[in-house]
């Protein structure tokens, strides 16, 4: 099992129907732990030792990043009340204690209890409780990656199909900058600007940003900012610009891959789980470049698996928001430090949080929004590196040449 996937942990309340059913789950919950790589827990596996199974229910419910429940009829009878006080006992208890769990935080906890139906059995095997028609259950086809893959989305918090960024309303096939014609790629997503996209001019891949006159400054001020930062590993190159009275206009380099052009960092959950450890390596060489701008005295401040290209090296697509003064609420949501959406003490530490935010990401396979320490769970300094990093005060963070050795060392 993977070091850097045990992570994610993972507690199976099920009902005792039967032996086969019992067998069924238990290798459900072996295919989870040895083949996908979570930190999977079910009673079977603590059966060595004389237990206090209430006491032990509780502390595994509550440690758990996710509760599975195991559809089946006994266990709906069970958790609906409809059996006798003898019955089931395990199984009423941690239903009972699931259902408080849901009442004192209904939206928060629907996304962690998560009812799962395996071969066999029905949608109506789900307990009342649980919503089974009203809320989504996840259906176990077979213990294969394709058989959970909907359970894995859930896990990671990212949709299969992620809600396309609004583009602007019409497009132009291509735009023109003095004699030089760049051709737009097919995606064109604007993210504030009036126009950002992957372009072309002839063999040549390039990244282009159009901006309204008014709010065009902040693409300049990039443009001069590259110019300083040029030679720098994992900087883009300064490609062109062009500013008028309504619009302004930046271009910089997109590295070539054999095909076609590189590829941006795909958001973990689709990244195959064995290749996710090896990208640490690259989340240090992006610290090398973040210190030559901090040395500058420059922040990115948006970075996002999005915002970094896989090549040689990963580096960067751009600036970010290196050119802008603080907004309140700046950032990506699922990377955002806590200064960015209070205090507005934005620096150095600030880049520190997000990369640590992206590695948790990469290591855990879910985005880091009410990250639990990490710390012990994977190799060395790394963990207590990336819990620190990701602490609510800038001051207390490590600089981001010590997180870039710990993440070079771990990879």
């Amino acid at each position: 099992m993977s070091t850097e996937l045990a992570l994610t942990r993972v507690f199976i309340s099920y009902s005792h129907d039967s032996a086969g059913h019992k067998e069924q789950v238990r290798r459900f919950a072996t295919f989870l732990r040895e083949d996908v790589g979570l930190d999977v827990h079910i009673d079977a596996w603590y059966d060595d030792d004389r237990r206090d199974w209430s006491a032990w229910a509780i502390e595994q419910l509550r440690k758990a990043d996710f509760i599975l429940v195991v559809a089946s009829p006994d266990y709906r009878r069970r958790a609906d009340g409809e059996a006798e006080p003898d019955e089931g006992r395990g199984a009423q208890f941690e239903a009972a204690i699931i259902r408080d769990i849901l009442t004192r935080d209904l939206k928060g906890q629907t996304r962690r209890v998560l009812p799962v139906v395996l071969p066999g059995r029905s949608v109506d095997d789900i307990p009342t409780f649980l919503c089974a028609y009203s809320t989504t259950h996840y259906i176990v086809s077979e213990f294969t990656w394709a058989g959970v893959e909907e359970l894995l989305i859930a896990f990671g918090g990212t949709a299969r199909f992620p809600l396309p960024v609004v583009g602007v309303n019409v497009t132009p096939a291509e735009i023109a900058i003095g004699d030089r014609v760049y051709l737009l790629a097919d995606e064109v997503v604007s993210e504030g600007l009036r126009l950002q996209a992957l372009a072309s001019l002839g063999d040549r891949y390039v990244w282009l940003r159009q901006a309204e006159s008014g709010a065009g400054s902040a693409l300049e001020r990039e443009f001069l900012l590259l110019a300083r930062l040029a030679g720098v590993p994992g900087v883009p190159p300064a490609v062109d610009f062009e500013s008028d009275d309504r619009v302004a206009t930046l271009v910089t380099g997109w590295p070539a891959a054999r095909s076609g052009p590189a590829a941006s960092l795909e958001s973990p959950e689709r990244i195959d789980p064995r290749l996710r450890y090896g990208l640490l390596g690259g989340l240090a060489e992006i610290c090398v470049t973040l210190a030559e701008m901090h040395s500058l005295g420059l922040t990115h401040r948006n970075l996002t698996p999005a915002a970094l290209i896989r090549h040689d090296r990963l580096m960067l697509r751009d600036l970010g928001l290196a050119a802008t003064d603080f907004r309140q609420d700046e950032g990506p949501e699922y990377y955002q430090a806590p200064e960015q959406r209070g205090s507005g003490q934005i620096g150095p530490r600030t880049d520190v949080y997000q990369v640590a935010a992206l590695a948790y990401h990469l290591l855990t396979g879910r985005p880091p929004h009410a990250a639990q320490p990490i710390a012990g769970q994977v190799p060395g300094e790394l963990g207590k590196a990336i819990d620190r990093a990701l602490g609510p005060e800038p001051a207390a963070r490590p600089d981001i040449s010590v997180l870039g050795d710990a993440l070079r060392y771990a990879s």
